[in-house]
């Protein structure tokens, strides 16, 4: 960033998981100074044919799981 002339302008860090989300997983990831991940699509929780309420169910079990520990 320095050599570029942009050690001053805000950055984020984008990631993905290659395993199931685990919340120590996301923790290592904050602490490494990452900001953003990737959630698994509904596709790949649910199936291939899923209800807009077991979508919701999922990102409400997601945020229950991880998000609400940040």
């Amino acid at each position: 960033m320095k050599e570029a002339g942009r050690e001053n302008v805000p950055f984020q860090i984008n990631t993905a998981l290659s395993t199931p989300p685990d919340l120590d997983a996301f923790k290592r990831m904050r602490d490494l100074g990452v900001t953003d991940t990737l959630a698994y699509p509904p596709r790949f929780v649910l199936g291939p044919v899923s209800t807009l309420e077991q979508k919701k169910r999922m990102m409400e079990d997601f945020a229950e799981k991880f998000v609400r520990h940040f």
